[in-house]
Formats: C-alpha cells, structure tokens, sequence
C-alpha cells in the first residue's frame, strides 16, 4: 500500500512489516547506487543526486503524513542516503578509471583513410 512507501509510521523496528521495510530500503539504496552509475556516471554527482532523491522522498512523506517524527524513519534514510552516495560514488570512480585500450581506437578506421 501507499503506507509502507509514504507513512514515517510504518518504519517500526517491534514489527515484523517494519524489517520488511527496512530491508528494503536498504536494497533499494543498494540497487539505487547501481542505477547512479549508469544515470549521473560521474562519482562527484553521485551524492547531490542522492541527496535530491532522498529529499523528493522526505516532501511526499511530509505531504502524506507530515513531517516524520519517528526517529527510526530518520535513521533508516540516512543510512539509505549514505549507502546510496557511498555505493554509487564507488562504482563510478571504478567506471572512471578502468583502463582504456588504445587498441580499440588503433582498429577503428576514419573514412578518409581507406584509398
């Protein structure tokens, strides 16, 4: 239901259906730095986007419910938040820096080159 993506509430370490949604929204953040590889690419954007995408987040959850009072919300995002950037900026530092092969451009011909 909408409860368990918008509702501070639901996020509740007693209850078995709050693990549920803490456990995935850690793989989420997990899954969600994947995709920030291959969205931003660069690892000095990775955590402006993550911010902006946990705060979009923060502005439905308070247009749902109100502002989040519950302390375990907060702690389970920023968590998020951190894994995200931390992830992301990761995996595309590793990008950034693999080795590129000479031999791939030595292969491709121009059109001018061919007589």
């Amino acid at each position: 239901t909408m409860d368990q993506f918008f509702s501070f509430s639901a996020v509740d370490a007693a209850a078995p259906t709050g693990w549920v949604i803490i456990l995935s929204t850690l793989a989420n953040a997990v899954l969600s730095a994947g995709a920030l590889c291959l969205i931003v690419e660069r690892a000095k954007k990775c955590l402006d986007f993550a911010f902006t995408s946990h705060f979009v987040h923060l502005c439905a959850c308070s247009l749902y419910e109100g502002l989040p009072s519950n302390w375990e919300w907060w702690v389970l995002n920023t968590a998020s938040l951190i894994i995200m950037a931390v992830v992301g900026e990761y995996l595309c530092m590793r990008r950034e820096l693999r080795e590129i092969r000479i031999s791939d451009f030595l292969s491709v011909r121009s059109p001018s080159s061919t007589v």
